[in-house]
């Protein structure tokens, strides 16, 4: 063997000794047979074509394996587990029933539209809030309103318990109460339902304009005009804001009459009533007009608070 210097010697053990290897057919046979293999004695004379038989039995060797019927079933192991976990469910089912029954209400789909404003404005929804918010999911638009008026009578004037009344109003056709209202809940809310309460506040000022006539028309479509553009200054994507915009522009073109007023504001969602309506075409060239409108009146105004702010210059020249 070569030792670590590369030089070719003789191996020796840990004593010394020299190793000498001995060739033992018949321990090398036992070796094969218990490994499943081949054993090619080193004197036989056709060692080439025993190693190629070899070869070919290994490449032809079935293989066995496990799968299907073969495979032992073992979810029983955690089947039983279930069964107790299910067992125990059900014994709670009745607890959970009851609580669910209590939040009923708080599931549906004006509940989050509603009282889920409430809540988040700090404010404990009462009885009158959660009948008021059934009766809206009802269709009961009246009755949702007087609910979610006694809310506001006994002392909850929080801007959720406003947009609750103003948006049953909207919903009950009363247009000319529902845009008071929401304009209070615009005033101090959160950027969710100051957006909500101007959207259906410019819809009630949208609703009044179409069907009134001359200088009503004129002033409600402005008011329609201004709220629209402070959700769009928000959120320039809304197409729903888009289209109502776009219907007072329409009618106000149609009727004669100014512009709609600038602003700015924080947004949110849809109304929770509204007509039915084909895709809106405000275009996004239109609705970038729009917004530059806006700045660029902004900017008219601080320069003339700018203007108003500097001293005139004294009369007959300088005064040194």
């Amino acid at each position: 063997v070569k030792d670590a210097n590369g030089v070719i010697t003789q191996k020796r053990d840990e004593a010394g000794q020299v190793v000498i290897t001995r060739y033992q057919p018949t321990l090398l046979q036992a070796a094969a047979t218990a490994a499943n293999g081949t054993f090619i004695p080193a004197d036989a004379t056709d060692k080439a074509a025993r190693i190629k038989a070899a070869v070919s039995r290994l490449r032809t060797g079935g293989k066995m394996t496990q799968a299907g019927d073969t495979l032992s079933p073992r979810f029983q192991l955690f089947l039983l587990p279930a069964i107790l976990l299910l067992w125990l469910d059900t014994l709670l089912a009745g607890r959970r029933a009851r609580r669910r029954r209590r939040a009923a209400s708080a599931e549906t789909a004006v509940a989050a539209g509603l009282l889920l404003v409430c809540m988040t404005s700090g404010c404990a929804p009462a009885r009158e809030s959660i009948d008021g918010a059934a009766a809206y999911h009802a269709g009961n638009y009246a009755k949702a309103a007087a609910l979610f008026s006694q809310v506001i009578q006994k002392g909850d004037r929080s801007p959720g318990a406003l947009y609750n009344f103003g948006t049953a109003l909207l919903a009950e056709d009363s247009t000319a109460s529902a845009a008071e209202v929401l304009e209070r809940a615009a005033d101090k809310a959160d950027p969710e339902l100051q957006y909500r309460a101007r959207f259906n506040g410019g819809l009630a000022h949208l609703l009044r304009g179409r069907a009134a006539q001359g200088d009503s028309a004129s002033a409600e479509l402005k008011g329609a005009l201004a709220l629209y553009k402070r959700v769009l200054l928000q959120r320039p994507t809304d197409l729903d804001a888009k289209w109502n915009y776009e219907l007072a522009l329409e009618k106000q073109k149609k009727g004669g009459g100014g512009g709609g007023g600038g602003g700015q504001s924080n947004a949110a969602p849809t109304p929770s009533q509204q007509e039915q309506k084909p895709q809106p075409t405000l275009a996004q060239r239109q609705a970038e007009q729009l917004l530059g409108s806006a700045e660029r009146e902004e900017r008219d105004v601080q320069s003339r608070k700018q203007k108003q702010n500097k001293p005139e210059p004294p009369p007959g020249g300088k005064d040194w």
